[in-house]
């Protein structure tokens, strides 16, 4: 695996937890993990 993929794994994996808190009403975590998920995404050089 290299360091992109692992960025879009981690990325997807943020985007999913902050998803299940913002669900839960956990909004300051939401928005670390949304935050987290929003830097992966960008190290991982923006690609879908």
């Amino acid at each position: 695996m290299n360091a992109k993929s692992a960025y879009r794994f981690v990325s997807l994996a943020c985007g999913a937890m902050c998803l299940i808190l913002a669900i839960g009403g956990r909004t300051i975590a939401a928005g670390i993990f949304g935050a987290a998920a929003g830097v992966f995404g960008y190290l991982a050089g923006g690609e879908r």
